[in-house]
């Protein structure tokens, strides 16, 4: 596959963020290298961690040529994202979290659901949501994003879509025209302000009923009593304010 420079472009760039996380990232990696499919690229954000989480990005990054890692000091989950958006090199990007994993089929079947749906701007797909014993507590789906091709000027219920990166693809072209990053002065609902921004920037939306991603709900994560936190409100007020620029509030 070649870019609009004729040069040659992979499919996916996979970022993940690494922070402190050395009980799960094994599990996330493995899921990844065992995969089918092979035009990808992993980029792993170790973002400061004190425990051994670096330690095994490096020793997967040595071992699979397809993993590349960046030790940075601990800026937070948005600027590791941005750092990985940077280096990017596929043409769709997938955000997966070092303590989730991915369905075994999953890449393959991403890229399939692409082709078969003419390269959307966006592609939503399911999830389970899993505790840490591995039991499945609950599928997050789209049923919503019943039509096809939809777009935010034509179909406002896109606002009602699941603000979840994880269970996205995104066009790396439409982040680098539109210079999208993730706000770094926020550290809750950064997905849903990233999110809310990207939809308007896209002429169709797909929506695949496959669950492909597991996320694992951790006990004392970042998302316990997101709605008390008040970046809630920071993240919808920078929303409100873009949203007036673009003149689509």
């Amino acid at each position: 596959m070649r870019n609009r420079n004729g040069e040659e472009e992979m499919q996916f760039s996979i970022i993940i963020p690494v922070y402190n996380v050395e009980k799960f990232l094994r599990k996330c990696l493995d899921a990844i290298v065992e995969q089918k499919f092979s035009d990808y690229e992993v980029i792993l954000i170790d973002d400061g961690s004190q425990d051994k989480s670096g330690e095994i990005c490096d020793v997967y990054a040595e071992k699979y040529e397809k993993i590349t890692v960046y030790h940075i000091e601990n800026h937070g989950v948005s600027h590791a994202r941005n750092i990985g958006l940077q280096m990017a090199k596929g043409k769709y990007i997938w955000f997966i979290d070092s303590d989730d994993f991915i369905e075994s089929n999953a890449l393959y079947n991403i890229c399939e659901e692409l082709k078969k749906k003419q390269e959307p701007d966006l592609l939503v797909f399911d999830a389970n949501v899993r505790d840490q014993e591995n039991n499945i507590k609950q599928v997050i789906t789209c049923d919503e994003l019943r039509k096809q091709n939809m777009n935010f000027q034509n179909d406002r219920e896109l606002i009602y879509m699941n603000t979840a990166l994880w269970n996205k693809i995104y066009k790396r072209q439409i982040i680098s025209e539109k210079q999208l990053i993730f706000s770094e002065n926020i550290t809750i609902a950064e997905d849903l302000l990233f999110n809310y921004i990207y939809i308007l920037e896209c002429r169709n939306v797909e929506y695949e009923k496959k669950v492909l991603y597991n996320y694992i709900q951790r006990k004392n994560s970042a998302m316990q009593g997101a709605g008390r936190n008040r970046d809630v409100l920071k993240a919808f007020e920078q929303l409100i304010e873009y949203y007036k620029k673009v003149n689509m509030y």
